[in-house]
């Protein structure tokens, strides 16, 4: 008897094998000009968590459209309107600010003023001092 080459359980997200095609479709819908509103859906254990990690690790590591990556759960707790989207936004910057090195705390704090505007300067203050976020959660 073989043993599987796809992890299924386990304290790791395990790496992607196979699925380039998926994967390039992906990047490509993100990537373009107008990019594509995505949602990956399927049953347990399909791999969704190893794809969007991969998909995570790549578009770090090619010239992105994107100054930071968050995974968001939306099923339970969807924004209903533009401004509780900003602050459900800005609430999971602040959990990534707090795992940043120090001198961001008051990136946080400004963020918490749930404005778009502070959003935007806070993005674009990170992404000059080059600092990537890419959550886990």
């Amino acid at each position: 008897m073989t043993e599987s080459v796809f992890q299924i359980l386990g304290a790791d997200v395990p790496k992607m094998v196979g699925r380039n095609a998926e994967m390039q479709r992906l990047v490509n819908d993100l990537t373009k000009r107008t990019p594509s509103n995505l949602s990956i859906i399927g049953p347990r254990f399909i791999g969704k968590t190893v794809i969007i990690n991969a998909l995570a690790e790549r578009l770090k590591s090619e010239e992105s459209p994107y100054k930071f990556i968050i995974r968001w759960h939306l099923g339970h707790d969807a924004p209903q309107s533009d401004e509780n989207f900003i602050k459900q936004l800005c609430d999971i910057l602040c959990v990534e600010l707090s795992k940043a090195p120090s001198g961001y705390e008051d990136y946080a704090d400004y963020l918490k003023e749930y404005k778009f505007s502070n959003l935007l300067e806070v993005t674009d203050l990170l992404n000059a001092d080059g600092l990537f976020f890419g959550s886990s959660d």
